[in-house]
């Protein structure tokens, strides 16, 4: 299956509906930063929006990559407008299809401004490929067919851990029916190679090449969830004992502290963050009637997410907590209707920040999304 499938899955109606949210006056404002709607791109005739995952990769503050996916309306699939973007610490430029191989681009990782892998397909080609960034040009790489694995929707979630231009993992959380084994794919001095693992991958987060974390699920799906640990050689599982009835829903580090979002049975029941403590899991509420997603951390008593406040409108929102206080920005997006984040990327050393998404409108009756991305800065 084409690795492209699962990106043009978000290129609905429905998706572009979604992000039919006021603007609201935010609840706390600190008075040494602000949120910026940075660049859009797209012209209001066509649909374009990030991809599921990955979309976005930071590496310091004169570098970053993004990617978008769009198509003509009615998006029949014959006139695609990919954008892959990157930004030198001065602007946004877009990178012309035939620097990166006419690759059909889907996601995106990078560890420094000499190494960027771009993942997609390439015409006529069935399975994924990429092309890799080593400071001055593109070069074609080719990717093992078994490296994603196409998930119970359709699509693909893939999460990355980016050491150099020799050293990276594809952690693909796929459809694993009837199968007994799970694996992470692993490229180390220019060679791919299977790396056993002993669950299913929900989520996972680098600290280092020899300790990387992963949220692992029985090959069943209804099993408890547990912790797998990489610590340079070899995979190890424990019990995840939280406490707390639930389930985690995502998993993210604070400086070298891991931190969980976590679920409770309930779907009514109001979300909450866990971070690990040398005893267990120290419970880290959001503000009454908030919700947080996607959660970077850019210091290390720093976290920042995208969310949504509470009220029958749903208004998307930042939440940055810092040293236990939580200060909620709105999302900027005039002159459009709404804005709809989906990624956050903090700048390494910095308290700068990033998030890509999209925004819709403006005018009464158009449903379809520009390409946004937004730029918090202190």
């Amino acid at each position: 299956m084409h690795a492209r499938s699962f990106a043009r899955a978000t290129f609905t109606i429905a998706g572009a509906a979604a992000c039919l949210v006021a603007a609201i006056a935010p609840a706390q404002a600190a008075a040494n930063g602000s949120w910026r709607l940075y660049k859009v791109y797209g012209t209001g005739a066509n649909n374009i929006d990030p991809p599921m995952t990955n979309a976005l990769a930071v590496t310091s503050p004169d570098n970053a990559w993004s990617v978008f996916l769009g198509c003509n309306w009615p998006c029949t699939g014959s006139s695609d407008l990919d954008f892959v973007g990157h930004w030198n610490g001065s602007k946004w430029s877009h990178i012309p299809r035939k620097q990166i191989h006419n690759l059909d681009p889907s996601m995106i990782t990078a560890s420094s401004s000499t190494n960027a892998w771009l993942f997609g397909d390439f015409p006529k080609q069935r399975y994924a490929g990429a092309v890799h960034w080593n400071g001055k040009s593109w070069t074609k790489r080719s990717v093992p067919h078994w490296a994603f694995t196409i998930n119970g929707s359709g699509d693909l979630d893939a999460y990355f851990a980016d050491f150099s231009s020799r050293d990276l993992w594809i952690f693909s959380e796929g459809s694993y029916v009837g199968q007994k084994s799970a694996y992470a794919a692993r490229y180390l001095n220019g060679r791919w190679t299977k790396s056993y693992l002993p669950d299913v991958v929900e989520d996972t987060v680098a600290l280092s090449s020899s300790d990387i974390w992963v949220i692992g699920r029985a090959f069943s799906l209804n099993g408890p969830d547990v912790l797998l640990h990489w610590n340079g050689s070899r995979w190890t599982k424990t019990a995840l004992r939280a406490g707390r009835p639930g389930s985690p829903v995502g998993l993210f580090a604070v400086g070298r502290q891991l931190w969980l979002q976590w679920q409770p049975p309930k779907t009514s029941a109001a979300p909450f963050l866990l971070r690990r403590t040398g005893t267990g899991w120290s419970k880290v509420r959001f503000p009454r009637g908030y919700s947080g997603f996607a959660p970077v951390s850019n210091g290390a008593s720093s976290v920042w997410l995208t969310g949504f406040a509470p009220g029958a409108k749903r208004a998307q929102v930042f939440l940055h907590w810092r040293a236990g206080r939580w200060t909620i920005f709105r999302v900027p997006n005039k002159p459009y209707q709404s804005g709809n984040v989906d990624e956050l990327a903090a700048v390494p050393g910095k308290q700068s920040v990033w998030a890509i998404g999209n925004v819709y409108g403006p005018g009464a009756g158009t449903v379809l999304n520009r390409g946004a991305i937004w730029r918090y800065t202190p």
